[in-house]
């Protein structure tokens, strides 16, 4: 299902558009008892194209990339937003207010050879409700050797929904490490740490949501691990079409996730990748070869409640 805009994206997003993005609103549809939550790795808000008309265009739009991404964004109208590689602070911060949300900013775990983070995989959770608390890297083990695991970002938010039958949502940011050769059981050490992140609002019987680039398929050994810490995959208990999310020019692989748990995993009513607009690089045909993307990912959108 592809989300109708009143909105014309070819006219606000064409090349060198000057854009003030306040009060967006949304043509889909957002009922006071649901909770609409979107993760997107936002590939250190750095549009991708493959064509040179694409990358000309990419480029004239730099100056103007955060309002590119409040507007694609905003048309969703997410009450929750969980950002992976958002670089700066100051975009994040920009972001949130063009999309009327509160913030919370989490450092990755990388470092520079003079010991200061390496902005590349800091982390952001956005949140229209209240955020009653938050804190980084919220994890004994990934504390203890943060060089090994979530050397990407950790971050944790309580946040304060408001919602009959939801209570408080504890939401978890993750940017978990590639699959790169031998390296799958620090992505299994990275899922039994978000066991022990959670293992507290589990035993409460809290809400939870765990929302992130996870960097392995379901195909992958690591992938039952979820099931082991108690997390619901949202698209696989109520997922809608094709679910890959990487790469956002030929979709082949599934690596970013919301997982769920508690009394808020009751009210999932859909789970998709948002293939659309500006999240879509689109290939072939002379009408898009100017085509871009905002990042190398495309979204995953879950809905809880109608």
């Amino acid at each position: 299902m592809v989300v109708p805009m009143h909105l014309d994206r070819r006219t606000l997003l064409g090349a060198g558009a000057g854009l003030a993005l306040t009060g967006i609103t949304s043509s889909a549809p957002h009922r006071a008892g649901s909770l609409r939550v979107i993760v997107y790795n936002v590939h250190a808000f750095g549009p991708v194209a493959e064509t040179d008309e694409g990358k000309q265009l990419a480029g004239r739009v730099r100056e103007n990339l955060v309002e590119h991404y409040a507007l694609e964004l905003g048309l969703y109208r997410p009450d929750v937003l969980c950002l992976q590689e958002a670089t700066s602070a100051e975009r994040v911060a920009t972001l949130a207010k063009r999309l009327g949300m509160h913030h919370r900013y989490f450092p990755g775990g990388a470092r520079n050879d003079d010991g200061s983070v390496h902005p590349m995989f800091n982390g952001a959770i956005l949140s229209r409700l209240p955020i009653l608390e938050s804190q980084d890297c919220p994890s004994p083990s990934a504390q203890a050797d943060r060089k090994q695991i979530f050397s990407r970002h950790l971050g944790r938010a309580l946040i304060d929904t408001g919602k009959e039958g939801f209570g408080p949502v504890t939401v978890i940011g993750a940017h978990m490490l590639p699959a790169w050769e031998n390296t799958t059981s620090i992505r299994e050490a990275e899922i039994a740490a978000l066991g022990e992140v959670t293992a507290d609002d589990r035993s409460a019987g809290r809400s939870i949501l765990v929302l992130g680039d996870m960097n392995h398929t379901p195909e992958m050994p690591e992938y039952a691990g979820w099931k082991t810490i108690g997390l619901t995959d949202c698209a696989v208990a109520q997922g809608e079409g094709s679910l890959h999310t990487h790469p956002s020019l030929r979709p082949s692989q599934r690596i970013d996730y919301v997982f769920a748990a508690g009394p808020i995993l009751e009210h999932l009513s859909s789970c998709r990748t948002l293939a659309e607009g500006r999240f879509r690089q689109h290939a072939g045909g002379p009408e898009v070869r100017g085509s871009f993307a905002l990042s190398d990912h495309m979204p995953v959108m879950a809905t809880f409640g109608k």
